[in-house]
């Protein structure tokens, strides 16, 4: 069955909670300094610091490059043109520090390369109260010597090049800051019995953009937490590529980025996860996912799990926004499966979607969204078709909640799904089912601008978040 499920938010308080989120997206036309190939217009460059004259400026890279080879460069970002954009890739050999000083935000379109003994150094939210740093599109910074200097919102980073190294640096200093120097491919490093970070990571670890791919783990204990990290609270900007998990024991908590963790944001995770217990393709338990995906395919023997995080929790706040999952969750008897999450116990799910396909056996709960959901749901949906077995509870959105609810009006398409129910324990409070017709003939009612948009060439013309368009 396929199936189509969209929440929408109330008009007062609680929208600013998505609006918040969705901030970057939805301000894109606001002024920012680029970096670029075209001519240099509205900047000013004196004494290693360049600033802008005008809210919208340019500064060329090639001009950007010469001052980098006789010395260190301040870009800056003020109140007039809030936010720093690297359009163009940009790569120096000297050991000049670039600095880049936003008022608000800084995204990295292109490879930024350190390529000699250089030092980089990154600074958001100077003066604003919103920005952010991440990766869009091939964005990433490459060091080409882990020797080098690298500097975030005032913490110092260590550079590693491999999972070793950082595995080592972890365990050595479980609350440091970590960063990865350029991408690497764990093909060679064999199968790992256990998580390659086998520790608690307390501080902070940086992708900046760059990816681990090929890892491999098979797992024979019980009671363990597996990922790329044990327990990780804080993870940004990176990508696992091909992450394939097999967990033999009973009651473990597994995810592709981290077995228990937060804090993670503008992160992607690809591949497979198979075992039992709280299984999550981003993570199995924790909080604070943003801005983040999963593509891994879900199998939960014994257990609950879900798409993106298996059993997310939080107190008055969200714990996931901004994110989807498009792999898809396989549940075995007896199990609570999703297509974003598992068990939302407590905490809001804010601006998210899930679109694989979600399948239980018997006995289960299933939901294309959540399994069971105990807390609020707003700006949500899903796509993937949704089946159980025997003696088991299916919903489009979610098998059944409890203590929560959704905000604003929710619907399903009636046609697709083959169903007149919204949740698999009956139709809940304001969940109302619409024709394929009605559906794509302009915005249900309560679905409004600027956080939901409709286009025939987007999401199989059905509604879709402009914060978090489908991918």
């Amino acid at each position: 069955m396929d199936w189509i499920i969209v929440g929408a938010l109330r008009r007062g308080t609680l929208v600013l909670v998505l609006s918040t989120a969705l901030i970057c997206s939805l301000t894109a036309a606001r002024a920012v300094v680029t970096i670029s190939n075209r001519s240099t217009k509205n900047m000013t460059c004196g004494a290693g610091v360049c600033t802008p004259t005008a809210p919208k400026a340019n500064l060329r890279v090639t001009e950007l490059a010469d001052m980098l080879a006789s010395g260190d460069i301040k870009i800056v970002a003020d109140s007039k043109a809030e936010d720093i954009r690297f359009a163009a890739p940009l790569s120096w050999t000297s050991t000049s520090r670039l600095t880049l000083d936003a008022y608000e935000s800084i995204t990295i379109e292109q490879a930024l390369t350190v390529a000699g003994k250089g030092a980089l150094t990154i600074k958001t939210e100077d003066g604003g109260s919103s920005g952010d740093f991440w990766f869009p599109g091939v964005g990433h910074v490459e060091f080409w010597d882990t020797k080098s200097a690298l500097s975030i919102n005032g913490k110092k980073y260590k550079l590693v090049n491999t999972l070793g190294q950082l595995a080592k640096a972890v365990l050595k200093n479980e609350s440091g800051a970590f960063a990865l120097a350029k991408s690497y491919d764990a093909s060679k490093d064999g199968v790992y019995a256990h998580s390659p970070v086998h520790a608690t990571m307390s501080g902070d670890f940086e992708g900046l953009g760059n990816a681990i791919s090929n890892v491999t783990i098979d797992d024979a204990e019980s009671s363990s937490r597996i990922g790329l990290f044990d327990y990780a609270f804080g993870v940004h900007n990176l990508y696992v590529t091909n992450i394939n998990i097999t967990a033999h024991g009973t009651s473990n908590t597994i995810g592709g980025i981290a077995g228990s963790g937060g804090g993670i944001d503008h992160t992607g995770v690809s591949g497979s996860i198979i075992g039992s217990g709280t299984i999550g393709g981003l993570a199995g338990t924790g909080s604070g996912f943003s801005s983040s995906f999963s593509n891994v395919n879900v199998t939960v023997i014994s257990g609950f799990a879900g798409g993106l995080v298996g059993h997310p929790y939080a107190e008055d706040a969200p714990v996931i926004s901004g994110s989807f999952a498009t792999g898809s969750v396989t549940g075995g008897d007896d199990a609570v499966v999703g297509g974003l999450v598992g068990v939302q116990e407590r905490g809001w799910i804010v601006s998210s979607y899930a679109t694989g396909p979600v399948t239980g056996g018997a006995r289960s709960c299933i939901g294309g969204l959540i399994g069971f959901s105990f807390d609020y749901v707003l700006g949500t949906y899903s796509t993937g078709a949704v089946a159980g077995g025997s003696d088991s509870q299916v919903g489009g959105l979610l098998c059944g909640a409890t203590g929560g609810g959704f905000y604003g009006s929710d619907y399903w398409d009636t046609e697709t799904s083959g169903t007149n129910q919204g949740t698999g324990n009956g139709n809940y409070a304001g969940v109302t089912g619409l024709t394929t017709k009605q559906f794509k003939s302009g915005l249900p009612e309560g679905l409004e601008p600027p956080i939901w948009a409709e286009k025939k060439t987007i999401n199989n013309g059905y509604p879709y978040l402009l914060g978090n368009p489908p991918r």
